[in-house]
């Protein structure tokens, strides 16, 4: 998503039930910066559109059995 100088990154989790943990347990320090680096590179790829840019990475939780209903969490700028 891009709003002014701003592009937002976001990892979205899916769960039907906390039974496993949060969605959010499942981005731990690796992957976000796996996702740091798949945004690095996605801005190299993309010099035109990322020029002058600040990147933002969010994170979205889907929590229960259908999507439709399930609750939602929004993160911002966790990384």
């Amino acid at each position: 998503v891009a709003r002014g100088d701003l592009t937002v990154i976001a990892e979205v989790k899916t769960r039907r039930t906390e039974r496993f943990g949060h969605p959010f347990e499942a981005v731990d320090g690796r992957k976000l910066a796996r996702l740091w680096r798949l945004a690095g590179a996605w801005a190299s790829a993309h010099p035109a559109l990322a020029r002058g840019r600040r990147l933002r990475l969010d994170l979205i939780a889907l929590t229960g059995p259908d999507p439709a209903s399930a609750r939602v969490e929004h993160l911002e700028d966790v990384g």
